[in-house]
């Protein structure tokens, strides 16, 4: 992955990411690679988009946590 690195007092998004960071509880967010070729298939079978089927098995996994 390419990083970069910012210099927080020229940032032009400073003030926004002070307040996500220093006033608002957020959480840390992570990307991972993971497989979606059984709902791709599932929708390619069903006739439903995989957008819309990835949002709803998105959104459940998420109302199982309490934190989300």
């Amino acid at each position: 992955m390419d990083y970069k690195v910012l210099d927080m007092e020229k940032y032009y998004r400073k003030d926004i990411y002070r307040h996500f960071t220093m006033d608002c509880k957020c959480s840390v967010m992570i990307t991972s690679k993971i497989d979606v070729s059984e709902l791709v298939a599932y929708s390619k079978q069903t006739g439903t988009k995989f957008y819309i089927n990835f949002l709803y098995v998105l959104t459940k996994a998420l109302n199982t946590r309490d934190d989300y």
